[in-house]
């Protein structure tokens, strides 16, 4: 699962299926619970957000993947 602050593109990347966002500017307490939320998650649930993780960075920041289609879609321009 991911653990992100709220800076940047991370809001549009973390959402509750695949991690845990936090404020831009997070007190360690925060940064602390939310790691034990984390480490408390069930097997199934830890695995269904690794997963999530995995399909965000597939779908949104796999740099082979986006230029493939980003040429495609210059092409047929």
């Amino acid at each position: 699962p991911i653990l992100a602050t709220n800076v940047g593109g991370n809001g549009e990347i973390v959402s509750e299926l695949n991690g845990v966002l936090i404020p831009s500017n997070p007190l360690i307490n925060k940064i602390s619970s939310e790691i034990i939320k984390i480490i408390d998650l069930s097997e199934g649930q830890m695995k269904e957000m690794q997963e999530q993780s995995f399909e965000t960075w597939k779908n949104m920041c796999d740099a082979d993947r986006n230029f493939g289609l980003f040429v495609q879609q210059i092409q047929t321009l």
